[in-house]
């Protein structure tokens, strides 16, 4: 899957909030923050068409203090205990770190403007931020896909075999995992057409993992070709 992301900044020009200048938040930035995720889904009647489908839209308020936030930039690096009150704070929120380290200086810089544009002598600020994050499949999740359907297409097209039969083929263990087969087991076997016997489930990885670095479909003990 890729994500890409795109940010919203913007300071709220009139503050919606009256906090006296006493107050244990003042000196505060308030961070409405929204937060949705969208995927784009192949349509199921036709694959080359895609629809969005919204998984999680979220809104948080965030306090956070003047001088941690405004310290948010690409070259000011935060303190070790900024850098964890930061992460903390937005663990609400379902971002990675690499992402909220990347969205914070545009915070910061919004957050150092509002400062520097205070006339009103502002002991509060408000700000809005919305984060949209876009995943869609890639074009290695499609190949993927396409391995993993032919590779069970061909395997459930093998002969399967009866776990009370697996010893007239002369072999004790599958030779992809290496465990051995036994009576009562609840893993399908299947034949190839070289006669060699192995789990289903092991050999469609391994056709899988053939097909999907463009290799010969051949048999993982005798390299004879499967198909």
């Amino acid at each position: 899957m890729e994500s890409s992301y795109h940010l919203y900044v913007n300071p709220f020009d009139e503050p919606t909030i009256s906090i006296p200048q006493e107050s244990p938040f003042s000196d505060y930035f308030y961070i409405n923050f929204n937060y949705t995720l969208h995927e784009i889904i192949p349509s199921q009647t036709h694959p080359s068409n895609f629809t969005y489908d919204d998984i999680i839209t979220m809104d948080r308020i965030f306090l956070v203090p003047r001088e941690i936030l405004c310290d948010c930039n690409e070259v000011t690096v935060l303190d070790r205990n900024n850098t964890i009150f930061m992460h903390d704070t937005f663990s609400s929120v379902p971002i990675s770190p690499e992402l909220l380290d990347a969205i914070l200086p545009l915070i910061g810089e919004c957050a150092r403007e509002m400062i520097a544009q205070n006339r009103e002598g502002r002991n509060i600020w408000e700000m809005d931020v919305r984060l949209l994050i876009t995943v869609r499949p890639s074009e290695n999740d499609n190949d993927q896909d396409q391995c993993a359907s032919l590779a069970s297409q061909i395997v459930d097209s093998m002969e399967k075999v009866r776990e009370t039969d697996f010893s007239i083929y002369s072999t004790e263990r599958c030779a992809i995992c290496l465990e051995e087969f036994c009576n009562g087991s609840k893993l399908e076997l299947v034949l190839t057409r070289c006669f060699h016997v192995f789990h289903k489930e092991c050999l469609v990885q391994w056709l899988h993992n053939c097909l999907c670095g463009q290799s010969s479909h051949t048999c993982p003990l005798c390299r004879c070709q499967i198909c």
